[in-house]
């Protein structure tokens, strides 16, 4: 996740996640991070009683090191122009579940490189993630796929060849 902010919706995140708990109680939530909302989140995870398993990583710039260690990416934003977050777990071969909203609906191949959600349902969230944890062979099957999608489609190599195209045929 990034910004904590409101069109980031991370309080979608903390409800989806005690949804979540229910059946995976060893489960962690990494919030990575900044923003106006971080105080308000960390005094809902105290009142919850979820603090044994949400941290709050603030800022880090070795984002590559942090996805080694998830399983799942959720997104719950309200909009995104090109979702990089989502493309950095794809890279890494995590599926993820997001909102299905412009952005993520161009970057996530539902049902195939991760799963969309009516993106003001967290219990669907929850919910998805868990089908697609107990499903091995499934989530193996995603992680490939994200992968490959990732870079197959959105590397930047990829990214900079379209770019020069159209910048070609503009002055052409």
């Amino acid at each position: 996740m990034g910004r904590l902010i409101a069109a980031k919706r991370p309080e979608l995140a903390l409800r989806a996640f005690s949804s979540f708990l229910k059946d995976w109680p060893q489960a962690t939530l990494a919030f990575v991070g900044a923003g106006s909302l971080r105080g308000k989140l960390e005094a809902a995870v105290t009142k919850t009683g979820l603090a044994r398993n949400v941290h709050f990583l603030g800022i880090q710039t070795d984002i590559a090191d942090i996805l080694r260690n998830a399983h799942l990416l959720w997104q719950f934003s309200d909009g995104e122009g090109m979702p990089v977050v989502c493309l950095e777990a794809m890279a890494a071969s995590i599926p993820i579940v997001a909102s299905a909203v412009a952005g993520n609906c161009e970057v996530i191949e539902d049902g195939v490189t991760g799963w969309l959600f009516p993106g003001s349902n967290p219990v669907a969230a929850a919910r998805i993630s868990g089908e697609l944890l107990h499903a091995p062979a499934l989530y193996d099957q995603m992680a490939r796929a994200a992968r490959a999608r990732a870079v197959g489609r959105f590397s930047l190599d990829l990214t900079i060849d379209g770019h020069m195209r159209a910048a070609s045929a503009a002055c052409a």
